[in-house]
């Protein structure tokens, strides 16, 4: 997965099993999404990816493969305050 337009009013995102790698900065600065679903193939999220996403609180990471998360990922998500992993049912 390699953009998504950081503006869009949407509250949730939904990164699909077909996805292997989410590139940097993909949600950079995003003001909006408030969950973020991660999954099952993915195995690296890559550096900032998330980085700023100032209304994320929740994330749910499907995969099993997931082998890296970058630093800086997830940097500066101030209301983020829970992060599942594994597989959701």
């Amino acid at each position: 997965l390699y953009y998504f337009y950081p503006h869009q009013e949407i509250e949730e995102f939904v990164i699909p099993d077909s996805v292997i790698f989410v590139m940097k900065n993909i949600l950079y600065n995003n003001k909006f999404v408030k969950k973020i679903t991660i999954g099952a193939n993915v195995l690296e999220i890559s550096s900032g990816a998330f980085y700023g996403c100032a209304a994320l609180e929740t994330v749910e990471m499907k995969s099993t493969k997931l082998v890296r998360i970058a630093e800086n990922a997830f940097f500066n998500c101030a209301k983020l305050s829970s992060i599942v992993i594994g597989i959701l049912t």
